[in-house]
């Protein structure tokens, strides 16, 4: 959620999203932001608004609140300055929260508020944790594990000839863009419209990303 990604996403995949972002300063000097936006959606005829994480969807992880200092205070006057601005937006959707603090203080603010409603979804994705070299990762995991993805290696070689390539830094996998595009253009994400080049805009978002990474 830095500015240099964020300002990144929105420039290419804003679209007809609105900023919504909150700020929270003590004398003038800021504390905390809560970056949002809200995005309008057109079903059966209508027209709706929801407030939501910047840069909410796929290429978005976890987001949160960024409120290092007076963190119980400054959830507070967000959840209650929503509830007073609900004139802006008819839903909320904070995705991957699982902190029930969190979601307990804002069910308690968004309960009377008729014809809104608050989802919360606590589903998070998956992470993968890598410390040494592979040879070490797969060590520490079971044996069961590593017989799967002896399996898997199998079926690929079925197929024709498997190749592992390994980039050291960033500069030499920003030039390798393309090739991630081309295996993941092959593979299920695609049918799902999920991979990195499914669109001219998340593609140019990507080819971006990388350039910023390398600088």
């Amino acid at each position: 959620q830095s500015y240099r990604y964020l300002r990144c996403w929105w420039h290419h995949l804003g679209g007809e999203r609105e900023l919504f972002i909150v700020t929270f300063r003590v004398n003038g000097v800021v504390v905390g932001i809560a970056p949002m936006q809200i995005r309008l959606w057109h079903k059966y005829g209508l027209r709706s608004r929801e407030l939501q994480f910047l840069a909410h969807g796929v290429e978005m992880d976890r987001p949160v609140f960024m409120l290092p200092e007076q963190e119980a205070l400054c959830r507070e006057i967000l959840a209650r300055f929503l509830a007073a601005r609900r004139f802006e937006w008819d839903s909320i959707l904070l995705a991957e929260q699982t902190d029930l603090g969190l979601i307990a203080l804002f069910n308690r603010y968004m309960k009377g508020i008729i014809s809104r409603s608050l989802f919360i979804d606590d589903l998070v994705s998956a992470t993968l944790d890598i410390s040494g070299s592979w040879s070490t990762y797969l060590a520490s995991r079971s044996q069961k594990f590593r017989k799967g993805l002896r399996a898997s290696r199998n079926k690929l070689q079925e197929r024709g000839a498997l190749v592992y390539r390994h980039y050291k830094g960033v500069s030499e996998a920003v030039g390798r863009l393309d090739d991630h595009m081309a295996v993941e253009h092959k593979s299920w994400k695609r049918s799902r419209h999920i991979c990195m080049g499914r669109t001219p805009q998340h593609e140019h978002f990507y080819r971006e990303l990388a350039e910023l990474f390398n600088r």
